[in-house]
């Protein structure tokens, strides 16, 4: 928590489960409307899902847990969800920990939060939580490389 930085890169051929591995399904508990919008929503993201769809619906025998991919309703959250519930429960925790001022009724102890979401396909990269599907520049520092 004191100035940690962390990445996760996910490498494979198409359809091996790096999308569903990272996100997990877009289930919350009660909710059944994943399969209800996909029309509505951009075609890349139409793609992603649909590819998701077809995962959870492989046997269990994918499935480290045994219950399959697609087992029931339930939510079954990916990397990126389950990282920063932990991150952000860590945060509030410590928080509490630190204390109030009690002067200003401000927290001791602040946290900056930052995440980038990129792709990098057919030797493009692309910003995935920039509404802009232009690709990024790729900056080399000739000093450091």
């Amino acid at each position: 928590m004191e100035g940690t930085n962390a990445t996760i890169f996910v490498y494979g051929a198409t359809g091996t489960g790096k999308t569903y591995t990272m996100m997990g399904n877009d289930k919350v508990a009660g909710d059944s409307s994943t399969a209800a919008d996909i029309e509505d929503r951009p075609p890349r993201q139409r793609s992603m899902l649909a590819q998701q769809q077809q995962q959870q619906q492989q046997p269990a025998a994918f499935s480290p847990s045994g219950a399959g991919a697609g087992a029931g309703d339930s939510p079954q959250p990916g990397i990126v969800s389950l990282t920063l519930r932990h991150l952000f429960q860590r945060i509030s925790t410590a928080t509490r920990e630190a204390g109030v001022d009690r002067r200003t009724g401000i927290a001791k102890q602040s946290w900056t939060v930052v995440v980038s979401y990129l792709e990098i396909y057919n030797e493009n990269i692309r910003d995935l939580l920039s509404p802009s599907s232009r690709p990024l520049s790729l900056r080399e520092n000739p000093a450091l490389g």
